[in-house]
């Protein structure tokens, strides 16, 4: 059985909800779920999470909260259920906010993209979503990494750029650059 690889999964497209979208709908979900949303985007939390979150697990001083265990269905009583929380707050408050329909998970898609998109570190990014790699972030998510320094290759470019001269004297090159990528 060794030898038998996995069948390729068809994972659903991110559609992450923008800051504008996120701040829409803020403003239009009810007041009394606002606070479960608000640390779903801006946490990356998942529901089971944040229901399983214990006082013992939140350091108020350092502004942390440890994820130590999450909820499973019918355990520890009924907190909020997913299925009756995405039925009466979370599609309604799209709804009102005037925002294509999205699964509440993509909250934590809509962190991950937010993190990345504001320049943090993809480290960063792995650590606060729980993933053991990289490869998950790199496959969902490497297109919402903006190029803040300019890593583009230029630098490279620039740097190797008096060799090219100095290894092909009759035919000085300038501003090339070494690889583009499509």
């Amino acid at each position: 059985m060794s030898d038998v690889g996995n069948l390729p999964v068809d994972r659903p497209a991110v559609n992450a909800l923008s800051m504008e979208e996120v701040v829409a709908f803020l403003e239009n979900v009810s007041p009394h779920y606002r606070n479960c949303f608000v640390t779903a985007f801006f946490t990356g939390m998942r529901l089971g999470e944040q229901v399983g979150l214990k006082w013992k697990s939140i350091d108020c001083r350092n502004k942390k909260s440890l994820i130590r265990e999450s909820r499973v269905a019918g355990i520890e009583g009924r907190p909020i259920e997913g299925e009756t929380l995405r039925n009466a707050i979370w599609t309604p408050a799209l709804k009102r906010a005037g925002l294509e329909y999205r699964s509440m998970y993509h909250t934590r898609h809509s962190f991950a993209t937010l993190v990345l998109s504001s320049g943090e570190s993809v480290g960063w990014a792995q650590s606060m979503t729980g993933r053991a790699s990289l490869r998950m972030i790199k496959e969902h998510y490497f297109r919402f990494i903006p190029n803040l320094t300019h890593q583009d290759g230029s630098a490279f470019s620039t740097k190797f750029e008096g060799v090219l001269a100095k290894t092909t004297p009759n035919r000085p090159i300038r501003g090339v650059r070494f690889f583009e990528t499509l």
